[in-house]
């Protein structure tokens, strides 16, 4: 390829140091309309194929990306890798055969800017046990939404150690405040997360979870998909396929592939 092409790059859902030592590794992450349509008409300008390059690649012979509108997530493509990049043409007929718009909820320009003043409060709850590097990023990603009002209550249930607690308060940030839970379970928790929670809407995560940099702004506003809505909840895929055990899960569930907007009653 020409190495002065205009280049369209993405980066992996979740950072990992290892290469799949596994032919059927699946290299997970998203790609935005808009940023096709940039570089697609960047290549049209400069009479050039576009480069699409997978960061971390290495070893994948299959992506699967979540693709992105302004407003609302469209659905998943899947696409050969080839030396960590992926065909900019048919990645980008692909994209074109997702864009369906919802007959009642039009795709917006942007997504849901919410004005601080304007915010409706929300209490983040994780629950955690003896996992502290699973939630150091989780907590990474909560920290990082771009919801203007909420804070984050992390439930130590039935610490077997303090590590926990010395990381958490250990970040010194004034929005993540800790609690113990002395009885393990994590309904348990999530009671005790609940009833310490000082946001109009609690938002439940677990400690395992990367959470999307807009996760709070689509909760909020699915509440004003219906007059008395009393729950949101929403898809979790998978971020990473790089063993036989996690494409074996991701098979088998039923909450990580479906972008269709639902009312329940």
């Amino acid at each position: 390829m020409d190495p002065a092409a205009p280049a369209l790059t993405l980066r992996p859902a979740l950072d990992s140091p290892e290469r799949p030592d596994w032919d059927g590794a699946v290299w997970i992450g998203e790609v935005w309309v808009g940023a096709i349509e940039d570089a697609d008409r960047a290549g049209r300008a400069a009479g050039i194929p576009v480069r699409c390059r997978l960061a971390g690649a290495e070893g994948y012979g299959r992506a699967r990306l979540l693709v992105r509108a302004d407003g609302r997530p469209l659905g998943f493509v899947e696409i050969e890798v080839s030396e960590s990049s992926v065909n900019f043409g048919e990645l980008r007929r692909r994209v074109a055969g997702l864009r369906v718009t919802e007959p009642d909820r039009p795709v917006r320009a942007g997504p849901a800017r919410v004005a601080e003043g304007n915010a409706v409060p929300v209490t983040v709850v994780v629950c955690t046990r003896d996992r502290v590097s699973m939630l150091r990023a989780a907590l990474r990603s909560v920290l990082a939404v771009d919801y203007p009002s909420f804070d984050v209550l992390v439930v130590d249930n039935a610490p077997r150690t303090d590590a926990t607690r010395q990381y958490v308060l250990g970040l010194a940030d004034p929005r993540v405040r800790l609690i113990r839970e002395p009885l393990p379970g994590l309904s348990r928790a999530r009671n005790t997360g609940l009833s310490a929670a000082t946001g109009d809407i609690v938002a439940y995560t677990d400690d395992d979870v990367v959470v999307d940099r807009h996760w709070l702004s689509a909760l909020v506003d699915g509440f004003g998909r219906g007059p008395s809505v009393s729950c949101v909840s929403g898809m979790v895929p998978a971020g990473e396929i790089r063993t036989p055990a996690q494409a074996y899960f991701d098979r088998r569930v039923g909450w990580s592939d479906s972008t269709d907007a639902r009312v329940f009653d």
